[in-house]
């Protein structure tokens, strides 16, 4: 009898998940606003100073996580005359290598399990586990850089008597700005950044203390349950 090829998932499997695409609208916020808003408001050489890194970091965060949302992991599965070198999964009857997890989002068994990540709508593992981490860093620096440039336009425009309002005027063919308007999307841009930069930082000292102690975040997990249950016994 041939065995069947162990199946595959990656982030892009429908159905996606809800903050899967609650992501997908915070990047296009993102560029829309610096597109829209942001940019018509500098004169020739800040835009191009400043548009060539924002976008490069931009592109880089989504490509990282994008090649981490499609990563297809390495196989858990081993033949039924290797089983001794393994176990017999009980979610998916499968036998397969020592320190593999099932992840029961995926219902998939993982290698090298980390956790599942329901913005990648895929498991981080040791496959994809740099890809994650790196996206987590620029999704930071890309963050603070656009908050940084929100309080550019409110406050250059400020102190510089409506100068930058009257280049988004300019850039627009005449079109008078709304200055109010253009600050409240900024504002509620700002406040977006500084949510995904509060917890850009507690996913990486969470990940940094992790790889200091060698132990992945399921571990933790594990770890957690097991003080909680203890708990629950002794009371």
């Amino acid at each position: 009898m041939v065995r069947p090829d162990p199946p595959t998932r990656t982030g892009f499997t429908r159905p996606f998940h809800q903050q899967q695409i609650l992501s997908w609208v915070g990047y296009l916020i993102q560029l829309i606003v610096y597109i829209l808003l942001i940019l018509p408001c500098m004169t020739r050489d800040e835009k191009i100073g400043i548009s060539i890194p924002y976008l490069m970091i931009f592109a880089l965060y989504n490509t990282c996580f994008l090649l981490a949302s499609k990563e297809s992991h390495t196989s858990a599965w081993i033949s039924e005359k290797q089983r001794n070198k393994g176990f017999n999964c009980r979610w998916c009857d499968k036998y397969v290598k020592l320190g593999a997890k099932h992840c029961r989002s995926c219902n998939i068994c993982r290698l090298n399990f980390d956790h599942h990540c329901f913005f990648l709508n895929n498991c981080v593992t040791s496959d994809n586990y740099q890809l994650f981490l790196s996206g987590i860093i620029l999704l930071g620096i890309s963050s603070i850089f656009t908050t940084f440039l929100c309080i550019f336009v409110i406050m250059g425009n400020e102190y510089d008597d409506g100068a930058l309002m009257q280049r988004a005027s300019e850039f627009y063919g005449g079109s008078k700005v709304p200055k109010a308007l253009v600050y409240v999307f900024l504002c509620l841009l700002m406040i977006e950044m500084l949510g995904i930069q509060v917890f850009m930082i507690y996913l990486f000292a969470l990940h940094y203390l992790l790889f200091d102690r060698g132990i992945t975040t399921f571990e933790l997990i594990q770890y957690r349950r097991q003080l909680e249950n203890e708990k629950a016994a002794n009371q």
